[in-house]
C-alpha cells in the first residue's frame, strides 16, 4: 500500500531498497522486510527503513501524512484500505509468499483428503472462487489447483 499517485515509484520489491517501509510487528510481510534489506545491503544499495506496526490504523496513518513509503499487507487487505480512501491510497504492487495454507486430515483418513480435494476442484470448476476472487478485487490467475502436500 502506497499513497495515492505512488510518489516514491514503488512497483515492486526491487524498488523498496532505501523507501521506509512498513510490516505488521511477527508478520511474514515484516520478515520478508528485513530479508529484503538484506540483499539491499548485499547488493551496495541504500537500506530499507524497516518500522514495525501493532495497529493497523496507525500504520495507515504513517502512508498518509509521509512517514512512511509503503506498507505490506496481504492483497486483500491492501485492497479494501485503498478502496476506502482511493483519493489517499494505493496498491503500488501485489505479491505472494511461500505460505501453503491447507486443512489438516489425519494421518492416513485418505478418503477425507480425497472429499476435500474434490470439493474445491469442484468450487473451482464451478467458477465460485473466481467470483469470490472477483468480490475481494483479487488476481484469480493466482489462484492455485488443491493438491495434498503430505501424507
Amino acid at each position: 500500500l502506497v499513497r495515492k499517485g505512488n510518489p516514491k515509484q514503488i512497483y515492486s520489491f526491487d524498488d523498496i531498497c532505501g523507501m521506509r517501509a512498513l510490516g505488521g510487528v511477527g508478520t511474514t510481510e515484516v520478515n520478508m522486510l528485513f530479508g529484503l534489506n538484506e540483499k539491499c545491503i548485499f547488493a551496495g544499495k541504500d537500506p530499507i527503513d524497516v518500522k514495525t506496526w501493532s495497529d493497523k490504523a496507525g500504520a495507515r496513518r504513517m502512508i498518509e501524512r509521509d512517514r512512511a513509503d509503503v506498507l505490506l499487507l496481504p492483497s486483500a487487505l491492501a485492497t479494501e484500505v485503498a478502496a476506502d480512501k482511493p483519493d489517499v491510497f494505493e496498491v503500488g504492487f501485489t505479491f505472494l509468499t511461500d505460505i501453503e495454507v491447507g486443512v489438516g486430515v489425519g494421518k492416513g483418513n485418505t478418503e477425507l483428503e480425497r472429499a476435500i480435494r474434490d470439493a474445491m476442484e469442484a468450487t473451482q470448476a464451478s467458477g465460485e472462487v473466481a467470483r469470490i476472487y472477483a468480490h475481494y478485487k483479487l488476481d484469480s490467475k493466482r489462484l492455485l489447483p488443491p493438491v495434498i502436500l503430505a501424507k
